[in-house]
């Protein structure tokens, strides 16, 4: 478990000291539950000292432990599967508990393309079933909660449906990824799915694109396509990757030809990536009649064939 809590503290957050930890300490503990078709996985966290969890995962008869820290309200930290590979960053909102499960990488980082995200609700402590009646299904977006009309539009122009999860997404551009985590890959732009906030990823960068702001391990990955490191500040993205300054409508470069000026092959990724195979390739005809893009929870699919 060192291990896992290790590189969770390092690539993800700072784990430093806990403040308000009382408070903080209430925020996870109980019983939650996901209907999984086939019955239902039951999460469980216990608090103890200094907005520390420990906890359970249990689904089908199989359990595996957990255990990680509260940072600005987030609770993060590794699974003892016995592998020490796999890390977790869970939140709430309205008595949704999101969980996302990521494994660690040969560089020892966690991959953002491995992301599970599981969508639990709050449950009696003496049941196995929800409390209420939920949609388990949930699409999050933007913080907004899909409805079946956009879930059938979705299936209908990808064909296929998004897994249940929260994920943001940038209409402009149509990046999009896990909520909390960098991007996952590309969507079609100019989806009606409301736009990410500043904290979508939980930046640290100073480096906002379309208003929201990188991490580092994003940042890295433009610096290393444009050549050089990215100065604060505030720049847009399209979805034929021109950018500039934010409130400046003339591009100052195009990504494309960024990175094959530069020989980007996916440099500060986690090797072959979505990252890489967008503009080093590019995944689209010219007139964007046909390609790939990526659906949350399945990854790359085709459209125009």
């Amino acid at each position: 478990m060192s291990k896992a809590r290790n590189l969770i503290s390092v690539f993800l957050f700072v784990v430093a000291t806990i403040s308000s930890s009382s408070a903080l300490a209430q925020a996870y503990a109980g019983r939650y539950a996901m209907d999984t078709g086939a019955g239902n996985a039951v999460l469980e966290f216990e608090s103890e000292d200094a907005g520390q969890y420990s906890g359970t995962l249990s689904n089908a008869g199989f359990t595996v432990g957990m255990r990680g820290a509260v940072v600005d309200g987030v609770l993060q930290g590794g699974v003892d599967d016995g592998s020490d590979t796999v890390v977790f960053v869970a939140e709430i909102q309205n008595e949704v508990l999101t969980l996302t499960l990521l494994e660690i990488d040969a560089a020892g980082e966690p991959n953002p393309e491995s992301a599970q995200v599981l969508v639990f609700q709050a449950a009696d402590q003496d049941a196995q079933a929800p409390a209420a009646d939920v949609n388990f299904g949930e699409v999050i977006i933007n913080g907004l909660s899909l409805t079946d009309d956009q879930r059938s539009q979705f299936a209908g122009e990808y064909g296929i449906a998004p897994l249940p999860g929260n994920y943001w997404y940038d209409p402009r551009s149509g990046l999009y990824g896990v909520s909390g985590y960098q991007a996952f890959g590309f969507m079609l732009p100019g989806h009606e799915f409301g736009t990410p906030d500043r904290n979508a990823s939980q930046g640290d960068t100073g480096v906002l694109v379309n208003g929201r702001e990188l991490p580092l391990s994003e940042w890295l990955i433009w610096s290393y396509m444009l050549g050089a490191p990215i100065q604060i500040g505030s720049y847009w993205l399209d979805e034929q990757a021109n950018a500039g300054y934010e409130g400046v409508a003339l591009p100052i470069v195009n990504l494309y030809v960024a990175a094959q000026q530069n020989a980007y092959q996916g440099q500060g990724g986690s090797g072959e990536n979505f990252w890489s195979s967008r503009f080093s390739a590019g995944n689209y005809d010219s007139g964007n009649t046909r390609g790939y893009v990526s659906v949350p929870g399945h990854g790359p699919v085709g459209y125009g064939f």
